[in-house]
């Protein structure tokens, strides 16, 4: 199973796979305020995509000052 499989738009990525995707530790993604996650219980949850790219924008918006 690749982990580096290409997301869909409106597709749940784990914490693990934030985290790949940002090149950070998974403590980071979970420490992000501006991004929620979606719990299933209380050991399983997800991040939307869509939510994902907000932060990734956010973020490149204020690098480019």
């Amino acid at each position: 199973r690749s982990e580096q499989r290409t997301a869909r738009p409106g597709e749940l990525l784990t914490r693990k796979q934030v985290a790949m995707r940002w090149s950070v530790c998974l403590h980071t993604v979970a420490r992000t305020k501006e991004l929620k996650a979606i719990r299933f219980n209380s050991r399983r949850l997800r991040y939307r995509l869509a939510d994902v790219l907000v932060v990734e924008a956010c973020a490149a918006g204020s690098d480019a000052r």
